[in-house]
């Protein structure tokens, strides 16, 4: 390929480059997907959060006595 002055090391860190984007390729695109529908199956929607929000702070007014 390359001849001369820096041949080796341009090489070298072609190659670290190479499979660096390689790797942060693989984890964008299969890695972090299928973690983050792990952590899905164990989450609930912000709809449904709030909701629960809601009712706790609407019992907790009911069970205020008035005064």
């Amino acid at each position: 390929m390359g001849h001369g002055a820096g041949a080796e090391s341009r090489f070298t860190i072609g190659t670290v480059i190479f499979f660096g984007l390689l790797v942060a390729t693989m984890l964008t695109l299969f890695v972090v997907p299928v973690f983050y529908d792990m952590l899905a199956k164990y989450t609930k929607s912000p709809e449904a959060t709030a909701k629960e929000i809601e009712e706790y702070e609407h019992g907790q007014a009911a069970a205020r006595p008035a005064g």
